[in-house]
């Protein structure tokens, strides 16, 4: 189920992004701290920076988001994207529409 981020949602981000980076950080050994910094930086001031997104859930749980800011009326763009690619390989495109 689609559902634009919003204040009420976007604790579920912020829980499946945590996931996310350990499982990433595990698996590669990547140190990706700057990277989740400015993520949820991001999402702390996500109003004030006018910034919009998305999110998937699948049976209630959140498996795919992303986050940008608007260009135009017809254009926006991507800033981040995460998603549990590896289990669902159609996640990437749905969630950038």
């Amino acid at each position: 189920v689609y559902e634009p981020i919003t204040e009420e949602n976007m604790d579920d981000c912020r829980r499946m992004a945590e996931q996310w980076y350990k499982n990433r950080e595990e698996a590669t050994g990547e140190n990706l701290d700057n990277e989740k910094f400015a993520l949820f930086k991001a999402m702390d001031h996500f109003r004030e920076e006018n910034l919009i997104g998305g999110l998937l859930r699948v049976n209630g749980t959140v498996e795919a988001f992303t986050i940008g800011y608007p260009v135009s009326h017809v254009c926006k763009q991507i800033l981040l994207t995460r998603d549990w690619y590896a289990r669902n390989p159609s996640f990437c495109p749905t969630i950038q529409r």
